[in-house]
């Protein structure tokens, strides 16, 4: 009873690992999405083997013998129509990539051979132990495609590794012509997510943070790791005297392999208050006054000749 119990939760156990493998969640990184647009990218090595003394691969924006770009403008073409441009090698090389997180990765290419004669072309991936490489597919030779033609390949699992770089090979025994355009390496990785939080602090002495403030703190939120981070909170309050507004933030901007935690520093501006040289209505406030001193000037003057009258009547 307990070894077919033990047994039955080590299945149970191996289940829940699968399922937990199976769907891990993945994302898609590109590491190379060349289209040729601005010519061979810096860093690729374009060089031969045989009787050539120039590169023989040579960046075209503009249509070459009735062909032209598959996409965009500009394309790579390499071409043997001259005698002392036949029985030659021709190499591209990329840089180097790092796929040593990549759970599998693919290269696209488009490729077109107008002419049916002695050539090949194939491409390889390399690790630096052996510059020549390791085929990626079956060598295309001796016949002509049918246009521009697409293909995508998997990368061997043992070239998941850092330092790897793709190198395309054609190879002409006559007069003929290979374009190549489109070249894509995409990389399939885990997908890594990192905890984003918050923190608000008063920045202003003797001053705690009201709860119209506090009431914004975000919950803790997971980003892909690489994501950028956008708060969605209100910079400024309006409370009773005055307002709050971030003052400043101690705050990172993306996730790059870690968790985060971004604090924000709120400042108390009070209200503007009056400063008692101005009167409420807005009058200056001496001219009340001037007006009451001048009628009980006038008052006094009309008492004073009352008295005087008075006088009089009584000689």
């Amino acid at each position: 009873m307990k070894k077919a119990l033990a047994t039955a939760l080590l299945v149970i156990l191996a289940i829940s690992i699968f399922t937990i493998t199976s769907f891990a969640a993945t994302k898609d990184v590109t590491l190379i999405d060349e289209g040729f647009e601005n010519g061979i990218p810096n860093g690729w090595i374009n060089t031969n083997e045989g009787s050539v003394s120039t590169d023989v691969w040579v960046y075209k924006t503009e249509a070459y013998d009735g062909i032209s770009a598959k996409t965009g403008n500009g394309y790579l073409l390499s071409d043997a129509f001259s005698d002392d441009m036949a029985c030659f090698i021709a190499y591209l090389a990329t840089t180097e990539v790092d796929l040593s997180d990549a759970t599998s990765a693919k290269l696209t290419l488009s490729y077109n051979i107008p002419y049916d004669n002695q050539c090949g072309f194939v491409a390889l991936v390399s690790d630096g132990a052996n510059d020549k490489g390791e085929e990626l597919f079956d060598e295309i030779d001796f016949e002509a495609s049918n246009g521009w033609e697409t293909m995508t390949v998997e990368i061997p699992s043992e070239f998941l590794k850092d330092g790897v770089k793709i190198i395309f090979r054609a190879w002409f025994d006559d007069s003929e012509q290979f374009y190549l355009d489109d070249v894509k390496l995409v990389k399939t990785v885990e997908a890594k997510t990192y905890s984003v939080s918050y923190k608000f602090e008063s920045a202003t002495e003797g001053k705690t943070l009201p709860k119209e403030v506090t009431n914004l703190l975000p919950a803790a939120k997971d980003y892909d790791d690489g994501s950028t981070i956008t708060p969605t909170f209100a910079q400024s309050v309006t409370v009773d005297g005055g307002k709050w507004v971030v003052a400043k933030k101690d705050a990172k901007d993306a996730v790059n392999g870690a968790d985060v935690t971004n604090t924000y520093y709120w400042e108390f501006v009070a209200d503007e208050t009056p400063t008692g040289d101005e009167d409420p209505a807005g009058e200056d406030p001496t001219t009340g006054d001037a007006t009451q001193i001048g009628a009980l000037v006038c008052l006094m003057a009309v008492a004073g000749t009352g008295a005087v009258v008075l006088k009089k009547k009584e000689f």
